[in-house]
């Protein structure tokens, strides 16, 4: 019976110190997690705009980006496409986005940033594009909302260029 008092003895001080030795372990992970594609991207972004340029997130990205740009001391605006997702909680619904599309609703909220973007340019600021990380090449369910957004820009003369390909950021310009 001593035998097998001294294995549980010792398989529970074994376990004992493995959540000890684990504990400084995570609260360093935590003090300093891993970069995330949203921490890089915030980083990129913080670097590149200046105030008074605009970079413009495909569906709901911006959310995950708010605390990491004012973590980077970003000076520029950020705004969602379509804009309502700006005060979306929760979940975004895409076929309701898609009825936009179809009344109309869309075209608007795509010639007012694309307005923005203008205004933006002409005073010689910077724009970038935030492909969505969900559907980076646009042929997802979300896609026929990135088109809208495209088809106005292109209209109004203004071209993309690949900021950084790895994380899906354009540049925006004449």
């Amino acid at each position: 019976m001593a035998p097998n008092r001294s294995r549980l003895v010792a398989l529970l001080l074994t376990g004992v110190l493995a959540v000890c030795s684990m504990i400084p372990n995570t609260r360093m992970a935590a003090l300093h997690p891993p970069p995330t594609p949203h921490h890089e991207r915030a980083k990129f972004l913080a670097q590149k705009a200046n105030a008074g340029d605009l970079v413009v997130a495909l569906s709901y990205d911006r959310d995950y980006l708010l605390y990491y740009l004012n973590r980077y001391g970003f000076a520029g605006e950020i705004v969602s496409f379509p804009s309502w997702l700006d005060h979306q909680i929760g979940w975004v619904d895409t076929e309701a986005d898609l009825a936009t599309a179809r009344d109309g609703r869309l075209d608007r909220d795509a010639e007012i940033l694309t307005d923005s973007i203008r205004h933006v340019l002409a005073d010689n600021g910077k724009a970038f594009l935030l492909l969505d990380w969900l559907d980076p090449n646009g042929t997802g369910e979300r896609g026929p909302l990135r088109r809208v957004l495209a088809d106005a820009m292109t209209q109004a003369g203004i071209r993309f260029n690949v900021a950084d390909e790895r994380l899906q950021v354009l540049a925006v310009g004449w």
